[in-house]
């Protein structure tokens, strides 16, 4: 199952970064032809003038790279790594006190959680 994700994802990646270099290729045909009619400082413009599809593909894309970054910090975050399920207190997981002030947590013992104590 893993695996499997893994190899989905990595075609992901690899189609998003196929469409990144068509995208810019297409720009690179757009400058040329901008500054063969003398206006090579108006060839995004022009870009995405040519076609609604350039402008939809450039957020699509962009949105793609935005999945991208977040399931790899996701993937590398710390937590994930290292988090046990256990219903026994003396081998749950512990955050890093850092971590607890990053993400504003609960101490494990507070007055706030009168019925949830974790001791």
């Amino acid at each position: 199952q893993r695996s499997q994700s893994f190899y989905m994802f990595m075609a992901y990646v690899l189609l998003v970064a196929y469409y990144i270099l068509v995208l810019l290729s297409g720009l690179k045909k757009q400058l040329t032809v901008s500054a063969d009619n003398g206006q090579a400082g108006s060839f995004l413009l022009d870009f995405f003038k040519s076609s609604l599809w350039n402008v939809s593909d450039t957020i699509s894309l962009f949105l793609s790279t935005q999945v991208i970054f977040t399931w790899l910090q996701y993937t590398m975050h710390m937590f994930l790594n290292e988090y046990k399920f256990s219903l026994n207190s003396e081998q749950r997981y512990s955050p890093p006190n850092n971590d607890e002030k990053l993400y504003n947590m609960v101490p494990r013992v507070s007055p706030e959680r009168f019925f949830w104590e974790d001791m």
